[in-house]
């Protein structure tokens, strides 16, 4: 297993949804192209040939990185073409809090 580096994520911050972390970022010097679909399925990296065995993620909401008063944290997930923009409208799946959350993408 290839484990991803921090510079594989883009950091951003939207007015609504708060921070931001997108892999596979339209303006990364890398370009994973998804090899295809299902637990099985996988990412190619184009720059150094190499197969990642579908994208795994351990996430943690850094609460300390918000404004005191608000009192709930939660991570949204978006999962959406390199090129199309995310909104706070647009399509999303809720990770479980204290638990995981299992997300087949099908091309």
């Amino acid at each position: 297993m290839i484990r991803l580096h921090i510079r594989d994520l883009y950091k951003w911050n939207d007015v609504v949804l708060g921070n931001c972390f997108t892999f596979n970022h339209r303006t990364s010097n890398f370009n994973y192209k998804m090899r295809s679909s299902g637990v099985q399925g996988g990412y190619l990296d184009q720059n150094a040939c190499n197969q990642l065995p579908g994208l795994q993620a351990l996430m943690n909401v850094g609460s300390h990185e918000y404004v005191p008063w608000f009192d709930t944290a939660a991570i949204l997930v978006f999962v959406h073409n390199k090129d199309e923009y995310v909104f706070s409208e647009s399509v999303r799946y809720n990770a479980q809090p204290d638990g995981e959350t299992l997300i087949l993408v099908r091309d």
